[in-house]
C-alpha cells in the first residue's frame, strides 16, 4: 500500500498545480480498491491511513521536479519554496543545476537530513499526536463546522459559496448513507476545472479542431489510461467474481475430500 501510494504521490507531484489533495484521495481510493478488507475503510483501517498519507508525503518530492527545473510549482508548498528561492536571487530553472549547483545540491542534502529528523519526531511524538483522537465530538464537530463556513466565505467573500458548501455537505452525507464513493466526487471537483482549462487551451490552439486531442502518442496514451480507469471497476468486479467462484469450487472439493476421509 505504501509503495503504491508513494508512486501515485510522485506522479501527481509531477503535474503542475495538482497538489496533495488529489494524491491523498487517489492513494486512499486505490488502497481501498486493492484491499482484501474494503469494508474496514472509514472505520480506522490502517491501510486507508497509509494509503492517503504515503501519497500526501510523496507529492512534495515529485513536485520539486517541475519547480526546480521549469520554475512551475507543483503545489502550494513548492510555490512558497520557489518564492523563497527568488527572494534570495535564485531563479528556478536550468541555471540552478549549473551556475548555482553548490547551493542546489546543498539544498538536496538538507532534504535527506530532514527525513531522519521527521522520523525521529514522528517516533517520539506519536503518542502525543494520537491523543487528538480523544477530543470530544462536542468540541470537534462545531470547530470543523466553523472552519468550513469561514473557509467557504473567505475564498470570494461570498455568502453564495457558503450555501453551495451546505448543499454539497448534504449531498456528501446522502452519498455516505448510500455507500457511494465520495472520494471520486471530490476528485472530480478538483480535477474538473483543471481538465476544462486544458481542453479550452488545446481547442484554442487548434482553432476548434478536436483532432489535436489525438495528435501525439502521449495524448493517445493518456486517453487510453483515462478509458482504462473508467472501466477498471468493472474489470475488478469481474476478477472478484472469478476469484469467488474459484474459492467456492475449492471449498466444495475440500468438503468432498473431508467426507471421503470420514467414510474411510
Amino acid at each position: 500500500t505504501v509503495i503504491r501510494s508513494w508512486i501515485i504521490g510522485n506522479i501527481i507531484g509531477l503535474l503542475p498545480g495538482a497538489g496533495a489533495s488529489i494524491a491523498c484521495f487517489l492513494g486512499y481510493n486505490e488502497a481501498k480498491r486493492f484491499s482484501k478488507h474494503p469494508e474496514e475503510f472509514g472505520k480506522g483501517s490502517i491501510e486507508g491511513i497509509a494509503g492517503s498519507e504515503a501519497a500526501n508525503n510523496a507529492v512534495t518530492g515529485g513536485s520539486l521536479i517541475p519547480t526546480l527545473t521549469l520554475g512551475i510549482p507543483g503545489e502550494s508548498v513548492t510555490a512558497v519554496l520557489m518564492g523563497g528561492l527568488i527572494i534570495h536571487g535564485l531563479q528556478p530553472g536550468p541555471e540552478l543545476f549549473t551556475k548555482y549547483a553548490p547551493m542546489t545540491y546543498t539544498f538536496f542534502g538538507g532534504f535527506v537530513v530532514i527525513q531522519f529528523f521527521m522520523l525521529l519526531i514522528g517516533l517520539l511524538g506519536c503518542r502525543l499526536f494520537a491523543k487528538i483522537a480523544r477530543v470530544s465530538d462536542a468540541i470537534l464537530i462545531p470547530s470543523i463546522f466553523v472552519l468550513c463556513v469561514v473557509g467557504s466565505f473567505a475564498i470570494n467573500n461570498s455568502a453564495f459559496d457558503v450555501k453551495v458548501m451546505f448543499v454539497f455537505g448534504i449531498i456528501g452525507y446522502l452519498m455516505r448513507k448510500c455507500n457511494m464513493n465520495t472520494a471520486a466526487v471530490v476528485l472530480a471537483l478538483i480535477l474538473g476545472p483543471l481538465g476544462e482549462k486544458g481542453l479550452r487551451r488545446s481547442l484554442s490552439l487548434s482553432g476548434g479542431d478536436t483532432s489535436i486531442l489525438l495528435s501525439t502518442n502521449i495524448c493517445k496514451i493518456l486517453l487510453a489510461l483515462c478509458l482504462l480507469s473508467l472501466l477498471s471497476p468493472f474489470v475488478m468486479k469481474f476478477f472478484k467474481k472469478e476469484k469467488k467462484a474459484d474459492e467456492a469450487v475449492l471449498a466444495e472439493e475440500e468438503k468432498e475430500i473431508d467426507e471421503a476421509n470420514k467414510k474411510n
